[in-house]
């Protein structure tokens, strides 16, 4: 069985696409998972993804990147407690499969996987159709594969919420917890940031008139850890309406 965080699988399953995997030994008090991405392996990581659902017990995130480069993951994930930690790096380079996706299945020709919806079985296939399937799963939706047998997979349909938090490109937290925002043609542009507490109405802090296109905004501007709401807005019209998590301090 592919082995839970803080380990996690990649795997290539399309030009210029891969899946990263993980497995949640945490159960409900795992309640943060970010995919970061970098070029470089030691710095520059950004958060590609961050799900919404935490909770469950295997999810995934299919990423796009520059083929023919070297391109380097990690997970940073945070538990109830405020305990939060990083996994170990893994580089994908051209050709490269992690076959810790697979180690939970038999591949021999002759093994039929049985996929499970709800409580129901829907379909057996060979494992070589299987694979297909799986990598089609990975690549062209936002549905989970959750291996819970040898010859058992259970689908976990993609359910969006309302409201729910994507990763921004223009704001995220850097490994030192302090906020980061990156705006295009900042001087060229009539850029503004409002930051609100979680409720999205309580505003912390007003910036009118932004003109550097790397701004970063220490930690110690919040009073608190946690999620908050920020509002971009370039010439006088909303931009980006989203969340970031600010880390507690130990």
């Amino acid at each position: 069985m592919m082995p839970p965080l803080p380990e996690f699988s990649l795997q290539k399953v399309g030009t210029g696409k891969v899946r990263i995997g993980w497995v949640n030994p945490y159960g409900a008090d795992l309640i943060q998972i970010n995919v970061q991405r970098s070029y470089d392996s030691a710095r520059g990581y950004r958060t590609m993804f961050s799900t919404p659902s935490p909770e469950l017990p295997a999810n995934g995130f299919v990423d796009n990147y520059a083929e023919g480069s070297k391109v380097y993951y990690r997970i940073f994930y945070m538990l109830s407690n405020n305990a939060y930690f990083f996994s170990k790096t893994k580089k994908i380079a051209p050709g490269y499969i992690d076959s810790s996706l697979n180690t939970s299945l038999n591949s021999a020709d002759s093994i039929s996987i049985s996929l499970q919806d709800n409580n129901n079985i829907i379909a057996k296939l060979p494992y070589a159709l299987f694979l297909k399937f799986r990598d089609s799963v990975y690549s062209n939706t936002k549905d989970s594969l959750l291996a819970v047998g040898q010859n058992l997979v259970v689908i976990h349909p993609y359910v969006p919420k309302a409201g729910e938090f994507r990763a921004s490109q223009y704001m995220f937290t850097d490994r030192s917890g302090a906020l980061n925002l990156r705006l295009p043609h900042a001087g060229e542009k009539k850029y503004a940031l409002h930051v609100y507490e979680a409720d999205g109405k309580t505003q912390l802090f007003f910036l009118k008139h932004i003109t550097d296109s790397d701004l970063i905004i220490n930690k110690s501007n919040f009073m608190h850890a946690g999620w908050f709401v920020f509002e971009i807005y370039e010439d006088d019209k909303l931009k980006e309406r989203n969340m970031f998590y600010i880390q507690k301090e130990f």
